[in-house]
């Protein structure tokens, strides 16, 4: 048996799993409100499964550590 086969899930342990995941992905022009829409889309998604990436913070990663440091 190789080493791939030995990690195969069972058909027992796949029903066991969270459903997969989703990702949204909204691309557009620049200042046209993307971030924004996202933004207020997250509010109605549950927090504790969301996350938003956006290129902001790859413009600016230190808010990505700290976001509050702009307040």
């Amino acid at each position: 048996m190789t080493s791939l086969q030995s990690h195969r899930i069972s058909d027992a342990e796949l029903s066991e799993q969270k459903p997969p995941g989703k990702i949204v992905v909204l691309n557009g022009f620049p200042g046209t409100g993307k971030l924004t829409i996202l933004q207020h889309l997250k509010k109605f998604l549950p927090s504790d499964t969301t996350c938003l990436l956006d290129n902001h913070l790859l413009i600016d990663p230190v808010a990505a550590v700290i976001p509050d440091r702009m307040l």
